[in-house]
């Protein structure tokens, strides 16, 4: 089974990260994977926006945490998230983030990087990172809102992103 489902509805790519039993996290393979769906995307005139969607309890719980804990100093240093990072943002369509459920840490900045957020009733966002010592990595964080956020490691549910 993939971590990454892809469907097609017209001109809409619609991306659904499924790895359930790790809440969503992104590892890097995950990343890599919308990073190459997103380019190949970027190019074909059949796709004019597309959505990327977790599931009902969880867009995506963060970094995978186990992924990075294997990783020694210069494994970090040289890190492949922030290219992969960039490469997400760099998509030239409109990226829409469908959330319910928990958006937090690099779930959280993979939705804020999107050019527009439909939270469900449930959503809840955070960078929840910071009680662990760990700066938040990357992503927009277009309102006062996130700032409080990577200072505290609270989250906030959607009715509070109504802008």
């Amino acid at each position: 089974m993939s971590d990454l489902l892809i469907h097609r509805h017209g001109r809409v790519l619609q991306l659904t990260l499924n790895r359930p039993q790790a809440r969503n996290a992104l590892n890097n393979a995950l990343l890599t994977q919308i990073a190459e769906v997103l380019e190949a995307a970027a190019v074909d005139d059949s796709v004019g926006v597309c959505v990327i969607r977790g599931n009902a309890r969880f867009f995506a719980a963060g970094a995978d945490l186990n992924e990075m804990a294997e990783k020694d100093l210069p494994a970090t240093l040289d890190d492949i998230r922030p290219r992969l990072w960039a490469r997400i943002d760099a998509f030239s369509k409109p990226l829409i983030a469908s959330v319910n459920g928990y958006a937090l840490g690099a779930g959280c900045e993979l939705a804020l990087l999107c050019d527009l957020i439909v939270a469900g009733d449930n959503a809840r966002f955070g960078l929840p990172e910071i009680t662990l010592g760990i700066m938040p990595g990357r992503g927009r964080h277009p309102a006062a809102d996130p700032q409080r956020w990577q200072g505290t490691g609270q989250p906030d549910g959607a009715e509070r992103r109504e802008y």
